[in-house]
């Protein structure tokens, strides 16, 4: 038996390597696959209800498919790049005083190349 945590890197594994992936199916197993990993909290499943799998329109570079916003559509990768370079929020401040602007922007971008090894550039 597997782990949740590699039922979720399984399930980016396929759908990135998948010749026409089904968005619609993807996103209901990843969903439970990272509620299963996460655990069911109310801040879990709320954001669950707003991320899917699905076409990514603001890239410039193919027509990719990946983890996406359900209401506007942007790509989670696309969210947390644009945040490289913005300072550090408070928050990160108050949680993490020793973490420079430069080690929080290396974070991002790490998290941004992490995302978007997954994402498919075969869409439906």
């Amino acid at each position: 038996m597997i782990s949740p945590a590699e039922a979720v890197r399984a399930l980016l594994m396929e759908y990135a390597a998948h010749p026409d992936p089904n968005p619609d199916q993807f996103t209901k197993r990843l969903r439970r696959a990272l509620l299963i990993y996460g655990s069911e909290t109310d801040d879990n499943r709320d954001a669950m209800q707003r991320i899917e799998m699905g076409n990514l329109p603001e890239t410039q570079l193919a027509f990719l498919q990946g983890i996406r916003t359900v209401k506007s559509g942007y790509s989670i990768s696309g969210i947390l790049n644009t945040l490289e370079g913005e300072g550090l929020p408070k928050a990160i401040r108050e949680r993490f005083p020793d973490l420079d602007e430069d080690d929080f922007d290396a974070a991002l971008r790490v998290a941004v190349l992490c995302l978007s090894a997954f994402e498919n550039p075969n869409p439906r």
